[in-house]
């Protein structure tokens, strides 16, 4: 993987119901704890960053928004280009998504082709100009893999952007409504963010 997938801190198992951060873990347990193909966190650990974001903004009383980003027609990518070129398009992504988010921001692969950024302490408005920069990225860098005869692949993401409501929300509906707006963004056209 490329070097830049490494740089977030990666979390140890659960111990006594507290997740303990810290950064370097051996190889054992960074396979257990993360997604084998990009290096980034995986699904269980969107939930438990979720969580404890949303009790770190309910203590804090600070915003927490949450991006949920889906790359468009990577169906057609697979399906025309084989899983193995879709796997390096994954990667693609994912480095652009890391390099254009905030290093306090938590970035996880949670589905085949879906991420998403948790935005520690940033309001709707902070997290639309993440996916935002992060979208105008993807589109300004075509994949190409000419050792495999692969030509430039414009590509694109769509985004659905929320912010923590705390009065109303917990981790599901909040997570829940970003999803929602993603696949707004998807029905809508597709390369774009709905956020709300």
């Amino acid at each position: 993987p490329h070097p830049n997938l490494h740089r977030l801190p990666l979390p140890a198992p659960p111990a006594a119901n507290t997740l303990v951060l810290r950064a370097r873990l051996v190889t054992r347990e960074e396979q257990a704890l993360t997604d084998s193909l990009p290096g980034l966190y995986h699904y269980r650990f969107v939930q438990e960053s979720l969580q404890r974001e949303l009790s770190r903004a309910s203590r804090s009383k600070s915003p927490l928004s949450l991006i949920v980003l889906d790359i468009d027609n990577f169906k057609v990518i697979n399906d025309n280009h084989g899983h193995a070129v879709g796997d390096r398009v994954i990667r693609h992504i994912a480095d652009s998504i890391q390099r254009h988010s905030r290093k306090a921001n938590v970035v996880v692969r949670y589905g085949g082709d879906e991420f998403c950024i948790i935005v520690a302490e940033g309001d709707l408005d902070t997290a639309r100009a993440v996916a935002e920069r992060v979208l105008t990225e993807i589109r300004n860098s075509p994949f190409a893999d000419e050792a495999h005869g692969i030509p430039p692949q414009p590509l694109t993401v769509s985004a659905g952007v929320t912010t923590y409501r705390p009065e109303e929300d917990n981790a599901f509906s909040f997570f829940k409504r970003a999803d929602e707006n993603l696949l707004t963004a998807k029905r809508t056209g597709k390369d774009r963010v709905v956020a709300g």
